[in-house]
Order: C-alpha cells, then structure tokens, then sequence
C-alpha cells in the first residue's frame, strides 16, 4: 500500500480507519500525526537574496499574534537531500527552538516586554545550539513546511528561476496549505514557455486564488485555461485602453485592474454585444479618455443601442456614483461607476 500522492489530511483521515491503517501511517508517514503549527498568512518573497534556493518569510500566525506582536520575519533555504542528511540534527534542534519562539510571540505575559525578533531569540539560545555568535538562523524549509498549516499562502517573484524552484518544491513534497496567492513583478519578463509549467504544476492548479501579473500572451493563455478561468481571480497593475478592450475576450470570471486609461465609448459597445457578462472586473483607479462624465457616456450609449429606457435604468446611488442595469432578451449586465476623484478620473466594477 502506497500513500504517495495523498495529502497530510487525507493521510490522517486514513490513519484513524483503524489500527492496522495507524500503525502503517506510524511507520511510514510519522510526521502526518505530528502536531502542527498554525499560521493564518505566510508571505514568501524568492526576490531578497541572490541564491535561488533562499527564502525570506512573512509571518503572520493569527489574530492573538498581531494583537500582541509585530509580524516576525525570517529566512529559509530549500536543501538538498544531501544537505539535509548533513544537517538533519542541527535543522531538527533548530526547528524546535522555532516552535518555542512562536509560544514566545503569543503568549500574552510578554506582551509588554520589549520584542525579540527570531534572530535576537535565536541568539540568546545559541548554547543549546551549540553555535558561536555569527551564526545566522536559517531554517530548513523541509522541514518547516512539514511541520505548518498555512491558511494563506502568498509568493511574491521577481525572478524566473526562483519562482519556479520554490514552485518545483511544492509539487515534489506535501504541504498544508488552504489558500494560494502569487505576485509576479511587473519587470519580470513572462514567456509562453511557461504557459506548460502553469498547466502541469499539481500545486498551481489546487486552491490558486490571485494571479498578480503584467498583461502580456502569456495572461491572455492562463486566463482561458479551465483551471483558472472561473476561480482564480487575476490582478493588473496597469492597463491602457487597448489592453482593455482586448480583455473582454477573456472567458476569465474575476478580474482587479489596479489603474489604468480607457475611453467609455470606444468600450461600450464591445461590451454589450457579449451580454450577459456573469463576470466580476473591478477597475479601482480608471484614467478618463472621454472627457466627460462616464454615467453620461454610458447613457448615451445604451440610448444609441436600445433606443428607449426599457431596457435599461440607471439608478443615482449618490452625488458622485451611478449604477446601471441593463437586459435585454433575458440577458443581464451591471456597470457601476464612481467619479469620487473628480472628471479626470473614475471607478467602474462591471458585473
């Protein structure tokens, strides 16, 4: 019998069917019943250090954490086989004091002592390490992530290879992760060579959430694969019109643009003629090409479409904001638009 390509959960649930099912996971997968450390966000940056197979960590372990103590930071390497073999009681003896600083951060009796950051922890216990005092604590990312329950998991990339050695990771070793996020740097050059890697990964196709990325072919790709298109929500730094325009092509179901530049006119009649929408695009920040009030460009475009206000109403919400709904032959379509920032500018969520 095989527990290779079962997670920790589904290796516990196993584990508990009955004695001879426990004493096979005891044997063979001890650390699926090992207790665990409980982490509600984990920021993993793969951009801060020149070595691809160092990590620095964000992390955040819960509500009690941020009430008492400042975010902890700390670094982390992935290790060979070989490294692991050569470090293993170091790594173990390592970990352990981890656990201990995590307790520590916590526990509400030092709430009011001056905070210890894990290298200043670590430090003052470097006689049971048996280390000197420029040793730097970095833990074995192995052996960490066998030992959390992630809740959030956020990536942050500036760089390929990085990326997607921390990627290969995870598809090779089992982990406990709830929710998956990944930013990738505007600078940082995506090629349609990757659009395969996206499409194989085991880890970027369970639980992805958020895609952060520049526009390019390559997020045209992603956002039609059947994987990402109705779960992961995709977000944009910066689109200009044209980018924009070409979006509505994307069968994508969640979309945040963070700014960018659009003409109303020039969009509104694409985006009637794919009614209905049944999508969620958020455009927070939207530069105004049209030099006039959007509620104003809209409603003369329905007016142009439709001819009359049946099918369609706005409704005032405020001063500065209006929703419009539109149908026609059954089909539905929301644009909701907000001039806090005055004529120049605007924001629009359509759904």
């Amino acid at each position: 019998m095989s527990c290779r390509y079962l997670n920790y959960s589904e290796i516990v649930n196993l584990a508990w069917t009955n004695r001879r099912m426990m004493n096979i996971v005891r044997r063979n997968y001890s650390t699926a019943l090992e207790e665990t450390i409980q982490i509600d966000t984990l920021d993993i940056d793969t951009c801060k250090y020149e070595t691809e197979n160092e990590l620095f960590l964000t992390m955040c372990r819960s509500q009690l954490f941020k009430k008492y103590r400042r975010v902890s930071f700390f670094k982390a390497r992935i290790r060979s086989a070989q490294e692991r073999r050569e470090s293993e009681e170091f790594d173990n003896k390592l970990m352990r004091l981890f656990g201990r600083y995590l307790r520590y951060c916590t526990d509400p009796q030092f709430a009011n002592q001056p905070f210890l950051t894990w290298f200043e922890y670590a430090l003052n216990h470097k006689t049971c390490l048996n280390v000197g005092d420029n040793f730097d604590p970095i833990i074995d990312f192995n052996l960490f992530i066998r030992k959390v329950y992630i809740r959030r998991l956020s990536i942050d990339s500036e760089q390929s290879n990085g990326f997607w050695n921390l990627i290969r990771f995870f598809d090779t070793n089992r982990s406990r992760v709830e929710v998956r996020d990944i930013h990738l740097c505007p600078s940082w050059r995506l090629e349609m060579a990757n659009r395969e890697r996206f499409e194989k990964s085991p880890f970027l196709q369970e639980r992805l959430t958020k895609i952060g990325m520049r526009m390019c072919p390559l997020a045209h790709e992603l956002m039609k694969m059947n994987h990402f298109k109705d779960t992961v929500r995709f977000n944009f730094p910066y689109l200009d019109s044209d980018d924009i325009c070409k979006l509505l092509e994307a069968p994508v179901k969640s979309v945040n643009v963070g700014t960018g530049s659009i003409s109303l006119k020039r969009l509104l009649p694409k985006l009637l003629s794919i009614m209905p929408f049944k999508r969620e695009w958020e455009f927070p920040h939207l530069n105004n090409l049209d030099n006039k009030w959007a509620w104003d460009t809209i409603s003369e475009g329905l007016m142009e479409k439709f001819g009359n206000r049946r099918l369609w109403r706005c409704k005032k919400e405020s001063y500065l904001s209006r929703e419009f709904k539109i149908k026609s032959f059954g089909k539905k379509l929301k644009i909701w638009v907000d001039h806090t920032y005055g004529l120049q500018a605007f924001k629009m969520v359509i759904y």
